[in-house]
Formats: C-alpha cells, sequence, structure tokens
C-alpha cells in the first residue's frame, strides 16, 4: 500500500491536465517507467497532440482482461496530494489516479504470474474532452479485450456502475450586426439571440428527475467591449439523456430555435446512452467475487456522468465500472478513502489472477 500511495502522490503532483500534454507525457513516462521495469512491454502511443499509454506483458494487443484508465485531470489552481489520517484528497485522486497507481502496484507485485497472464494495461490523456485520440483511437488500432476494467463510476464501494446516460455536447454559434451600446436599433446584437435561444431550449428541461434528461451551459462568450452589441456569440452547451428517444425531441425543438435565430451548432462531442449486460460471464464473475469482498449483495447503478466506457461497449466488450469510497470529482475538494481503495485493489488483483489467466 506505501508503494501505491507514492505512485499516486508522484501522479498528483505533476498535474497532467488534459490541456496540458507535456504533463499527461510526463506521467505516462513515470508509468512507462514502472511498468518497463516490472518487465511489462510498455509504449507511449501518440495521436493528434494526444499521449496515452498501452502495456502487455509480452507486447500483445488482444488480452482477455484489459485494466483501463485515463491520467488525464481537471485542471485545477493547485496540484498535489494531501494525506491526513486514511483520507487522501488532491486534484485528480479519486478522477481518476487512484486507478493508475493500482495497475501499477498490481505490476510490480505480479512478476512471477507474468508468463500465465493475458493481461493489459491501457492508459489515456483525454478521457476529460471525450478520448477520441487516446480510447477511441487505440481501439481502432486494434487494442481489444475480452472485458474491461474502468474504474470511472460509481460514488462508493459496493456499487457496479451497470448503465449511463449519453452525452450530447455542441457548440452553438450565432451571428448578428455589431452596433453601439447606445443605438441597438442599428444592430442585431448576437449576444440577446444567444440569450433567447438558450432559454427556449432551456423551457424543455423543467424535470428534477435526475434521471431525466438535463442540460447544462457550460461555457458563454460574446463580446469585446462594454458599449458595443457583438456580432457574434457562442455557448457550449451540454445535455444528458437516458435515451435516444428522449433526446430525439430535444434535437427536433434546438433545430427549429437554430433555424429562427439563424444560428448554427456544431457537435463537440457525443457519447452513446448504454447499458452493459450483467448476464455476461465476465461480468457475473466479477458480481460474484465482488459480493465475497463486500461481504453481501452489491447495488447496480446507473452513471449520470460519461466515460470512455461507450467505445468498448460499442464493440460489445463488457465493462467492469466500480469506485472506492471518495467523491467531489472535479472539485476543489477532491477525496479518496485508503481503506476502501485497499479493498478495490485486493478486489481487483484477485479478478485479474483468476480471470486473465492464459489457461482459463
Amino acid at each position: 500500500m506505501t508503494m501505491m500511495i507514492e505512485h499516486l502522490k508522484t501522479l498528483m503532483d505533476i498535474g497532467p491536465h488534459t490541456t496540458d500534454q507535456a504533463r499527461v507525457h510526463e506521467a505516462l513516462e513515470y508509468c512507462q517507467g514502472v511498468l518497463r521495469g516490472a518487465e511489462w512491454h510498455a509504449d507511449i502511443i501518440t495521436d493528434d497532440g494526444t499521449n496515452s499509454l498501452y502495456a502487455h506483458p509480452r507486447g500483445e494487443r488482444e488480452s482477455k482482461v484489459l485494466l483501463h484508465a485515463h491520467v488525464d485531470v481537471v485542471s485545477a489552481a493547485n496540484y498535489g496530494c494531501n494525506v491526513d489520517d486514511d483520507v487522501i484528497s488532491g486534484r485528480g485522486c479519486y478522477d481518476m489516479l487512484f486507478a493508475v497507481a493500482s495497475y501499477l502496484q498490481f505490476a510490480q507485485d505480479n512478476t512471477q504470474a507474468l508468463d500465465e497472464l493475458n493481461v493489459s494495461i491501457m492508459l489515456t490523456g483525454d478521457e476529460e474532452i471525450g478520448g477520441q485520440h487516446g480510447t477511441r483511437f487505440l481501439l481502432g488500432q486494434g487494442y481489444r479485450s475480452e472485458v474491461c476494467v474502468m474504474p470511472d463510476a460509481g460514488d462508493s464501494f459496493g456499487e457496479l456502475s451497470v448503465a449511463a446516460k449519453g452525452s450530447h455536447q455542441l457548440l452553438v454559434h450565432v451571428s448578428g450586426e455589431s452596433h453601439h451600446a447606445s443605438r441597438p436599433w442599428e444592430g442585431d446584437g448576437a449576444a440577446g439571440k444567444l440569450v433567447e435561444l438558450l432559454h427556449k431550449l432551456q423551457l424543455l428541461f423543467t424535470s428534477n428527475d435526475r434521471d431525466d434528461c438535463t442540460l447544462t451551459v457550460s461555457t458563454l462568450q460574446a463580446g469585446e467591449s462594454y458599449n458595443q452589441g457583438p456580432a457574434a456569440a457562442e455557448a457550449v452547451i451540454d445535455i444528458r439523456y437516458p435515451d435516444q428517444q428522449s433526446l430525439e425531441p430535444i434535437k427536433q425543438r434546438l433545430g427549429e430555435l437554430l433555424h429562427e435565430y439563424d444560428a448554427t451548432a456544431r457537435t463537440t462531442m457525443n457519447a452513446t446512452d448504454y447499458t452493459i449486460d450483467v448476464d455476461n460471464q465476465y461480468m457475473s464473475d466479477f458480481v460474484g467475487l465482488y459480493e465475497c469482498h463486500v461481504g453481501g449483495s452489491v447495488e447496480l447503478t446507473k452513471a449520470h456522468g460519461s466515460s470512455d466506457a461507450h467505445y468498448f461497449i460499442n464493440q460489445n466488450v463488457p465493462v467492469i465500472m466500480l469506485r472506492p469510497d471518495g467523491g467531489d470529482a472535479h472539485g476543489d475538494d477532491e477525496w479518496l478513502d485508503m481503506a476502501s481503495w485497499r479493498q478495490f485493489h485486493q478486489l481487483i488483483e484477485e479478478y485479474v489472477l483468476t480471470t486473465a489467466t492464459i489457461s482459463n
């Protein structure tokens, strides 16, 4: 456990936020060094400026079990790891550098079993912005597995995330005619038009039900001067939806509003909703082992957020999604419970050693 904490501290101190791929590369170089020291083949792979790492004991692209995590984190004012009693805090500890540290520890602890294991590790550098040049690219290059472990969903140890909402993210652009703020009749201010468009779209989202569709306006940009109506305005909107049927009327209404306000929209990220088949043998075996570790039944949950899981599920690869106790991902008070993390590590290690053996 001590070495695993040191791995986590090192990665958190680097602060590999998505928009700084130099830091992402530095974190992956550290992981590569640890894995090669444990006699794994480990390569850093770059696509369109995004850095990722893939490792396998014998350098093969296919495996029974793939251990997946993203090393990129959301940017923060300060990086670093704080340990207080049995709690770790700091950017990235929960989302999701704890998993990376766990995988490194697994590799170091099981060098004697490498000849009998068909397991791989995939670490990507752009999950926080959609994973197109990380997970999607690597899968397109033929890196595959029969089951994927991805600790990127769930709120506490004892839960298993088996479904997730879809994410439809768009950049909305509104054009207008600029004007002096004292003479609005001489122009067609884009900012006001964008505000009206967003207000009318938000009227579709009236439910407080967490399982229903939600809309978040994540960024707004318009204007350069306090006394001028701008000629252009943009907003990024993030729609989360439980299924395609619920998304269709939203897309239809958005299309009408775009036409009404002479606006355009460009998709910046699209992650489909999914439900994992828990009757799959790999899943049912894991649930049985999970129940032994928690001493009771496992709660099946649905994730509100998105992850790279949909890329695997679209290729019919089941994804095991769980996390130790922790919280405030992307927040200033992000934290991780060390005792729960220890339980998580022991569970994943046992699952890999009993599932990924070549003789199975």
